[in-house]
């Protein structure tokens, strides 16, 4: 069996971006006429704030794909929402994170191990690829689908 597997794993999301919806949603309108959320809005699709808010940077952007099309092979708005998870695991893992990604980390040498805060833009995330520690997170916030195919 994998070592990294038989050692304890904890990831717990400690910070993520915060939308202001009123401001972005008035401010838009007065100063460029368009509303940026209509096509999540017509999608009905039961969305994140997360993923609606991408939806309505990639409107911003110029985009008007299918908004599931459209969170798969997104680029550019994920540099705009960052998340940062308390991780306690492995010093290898923790060590990989840093040697292998681009991902914000400070870390502290614990008994069994370490523990880090990791952060970075969510494309620093997809980029990472570390999707089998922080997957289910990214389920809960509804953001599962920008990590399909990875």
């Amino acid at each position: 069996m994998n070592k990294l597997m038989t050692q304890k794993l904890s990831v717990t999301p400690i910070m993520g971006s915060n939308i202001n919806w009123d401001a972005f949603l008035k401010d838009t309108l007065t100063f460029t006429g368009h509303c940026f959320t209509r096509r999540a809005d017509a999608s009905g699709l039961v969305l994140s704030t997360y993923a609606k808010y991408l939806l309505a940077l990639d409107v911003f952007n110029g985009n008007d794909n299918n908004p599931i099309d459209s969170l798969k092979e997104m680029e550019a708005p994920l540099k705009h929402i960052s998340f940062s998870f308390l991780v306690m695991g492995p010093s290898s893992l923790i060590f990989g994170i840093c040697e292998k990604t681009d991902l914000s980390v400070i870390s502290k040498r614990i008994k069994g191990g370490r523990v880090a805060v990791v952060t970075g833009t969510l494309k620093q995330w997809k980029e990472a690829n570390v999707k089998g520690c922080f997957l289910e997170v990214f389920q809960r916030l509804g953001l599962e689908s920008i990590f399909i195919g990875l």
